[in-house]
């Protein structure tokens, strides 16, 4: 019976041991597992921090969130984690607290977390349930996108910068696509009587101003995958004006164009400095020809006219006498257009001093006022204080009566001239406008040109000769037309004693 019940304590005893041997195994193998977790989370390159969910009191954290922070794991642990401004607490903790216990988890949040230093981090916060007991905490990973923020706000900067340069550029630019959708145009579309750039957007070119006149261009592009240059003109209530448009092909990573860019350019200064360039190309030229003929030519016919005085008194001429005073008023006519030829001369001289413009039109207002009177136009002055200006009296004084003479033609009866005299900038500025019906825009390039004219009877040398004169004193002539006036200007420089 001893030897019994020894054999039994001793099974028993074998038994107790073999469970203790497999409690150690597992237990063994739980402390293993628990080390490589432990290790897993201490060296994973994503910052963690494991705080309680009730209080965000901090238990634990890895390497890599230290390393953000700048905090020693010992300066943190058992502390609050509104210490680093991370945590529910800013997400209102009771709907965070409900939201992680229904799900498990917290969907992606943004955060900034205050680091040792002072500095602050951005970072995206996935917030994880961990029930441990009757105890709950939180792992939360963070992936730090300073950096990227940083990105974002300079990209966004340089956008606004980009975009504020383009609304402000001088040039209308806008992009279509391949369907001819226009997908971007500037602020500078938007101008007196054009359409608001945000109406625009998404509008298929055919459905804009002037589509049918873009559509083929447009394609053209898409097809040559070239570059085109397009100029034209418009008319507005402040008259013509041209432009340049230069299309640009923009091309995707297969070598075909997806868009195009579109940028247009005013250049109605350009197209008038290119006229008076021209103007004065045209001018030089007659001018030199003047000088070179001009005397040769006059002589003769002084001569002619001479003999033709003397033989009309003559006894067997008598009875042609109206012959005689048709080929005298004929050379004296050609006498009049060889003055005005010769007013053409570069290289004539001008004796420039001191004038009060205001004064040489208030003397000449009595003979345009009467020329006026003839056919029931009238003339309004409009003469504002100016200083004196340097010029050619006798000069200025043609000038001006052929821009008014021109300015009484092109109107009809009970029209109004006005003459305009102001200061701008450095210049005194003469404006001579009429109430006609503008000039046509087929003719304004040649506006000025020598020998031309619409009118019959005309030698085309009145404007050709304003031209001259202004060369000659270093002024300007510009002009504005409409379907109901034509106004033409003169900027003198200031005299500078």
């Amino acid at each position: 019976r001893l030897l019994s019940l020894s054999s039994q304590a001793d099974r028993n005893n074998v038994t107790k041991f073999s469970n203790y041997v497999e409690i150690k195994k597992y237990h063994t193998a739980i402390c293993q597992a628990n080390k490589l977790l432990y290790k897993m989370f201490q060296e994973n390159p994503t910052p963690m921090l494991v705080t309680k969910l009730a209080n965000g009191q901090i238990i634990d954290l890895n390497k890599s969130f230290g390393d953000i922070i700048g905090f020693q794991k010992s300066e943190l642990i058992g502390k609050s984690d509104s210490l680093l401004n991370i945590g529910p607490r800013y997400l209102k903790r009771w709907k965070f607290i409900k939201q992680i216990l229904r799900f498990g988890n917290h969907p992606i949040y943004e955060c900034t977390i205050k680091t040792k230093s002072g500095e602050t981090k951005t970072s995206l916060c996935f917030s994880e349930l961990i029930n441990i007991h009757i105890d709950f905490w939180l792992i939360t990973s963070l992936v730090d996108i300073t950096s990227l923020k940083n990105t974002a706000h300079e990209l966004k900067r340089r956008e606004q910068e980009l975009q504020t340069l383009m609304d402000n550029l001088p040039d209308i630019i806008a992009r279509f696509d391949k369907k001819l959708h226009c997908v971007y145009i500037n602020q500078t579309q938007r101008r007196p009587g054009g359409d608001d750039p945000q109406n625009l957007i998404g509008k298929n070119v055919i459905d804009m101003r002037f589509g049918h006149f873009w559509a083929p261009h447009l394609t053209k592009v898409f097809k040559t995958k070239t570059k085109s240059t397009v100029e034209f003109d418009r008319h507005d209530e402040t008259g013509y004006h041209y432009y340049q448009s230069l299309l640009v092909p923009e091309f995707a990573d297969d070598d075909s164009v997806q868009s195009v860019l579109r940028i247009t350019r005013d250049i109605t200064e350009r197209k008038q400095l290119e006229r008076e360039m021209a103007h004065l190309d045209r001018l030089s030229l007659v001018g030199e020809m003047a000088a070179g003929i001009g005397h040769e030519v006059r002589n003769p016919l002084t001569t002619v006219r001479g003999f033709l005085q003397m033989l009309r008194i003559k006894a067997g001429c008598l009875e042609y006498q109206e012959y005689f005073d048709l080929m005298i008023s004929e050379i004296d006519k050609a006498s009049t257009i060889i003055s005005e030829f010769l007013s053409l001369a570069k290289n004539k001289t001008v004796k420039l001093s001191p004038c009060s413009l205001n004064n040489i039109i208030y003397a000449l207002a009595p003979l345009i006022q009467a020329e006026g009177f003839i056919e029931t136009k009238y003339l309004v002055l409009n003469l504002t204080a100016v200083p004196d200006i340097l010029i050619d009296e006798k000069e200025i004084r043609q000038l001006i009566l052929n821009l008014t003479c021109n300015a009484l033609e092109a109107m009809q009866p009970g029209g109004v001239l006005t003459i305009r005299t102001y200061t701008e900038e450095n210049s005194v500025v003469m404006s001579v406008e009429d109430q006609g019906h503008g000039i046509p825009s087929d003719i304004l390039d040649k506006i000025g040109t020598p020998f031309f004219t619409t009118k019959d009877g005309k030698t085309g040398l009145g404007l050709a000769v304003c031209y001259s004169i202004a060369a000659r004193h270093n002024a300007k002539i510009n002009y504005t037309s409409t379907n109901f006036e034509t106004i033409f200007y003169v900027k003198f420089s200031i005299f500078e004693h």
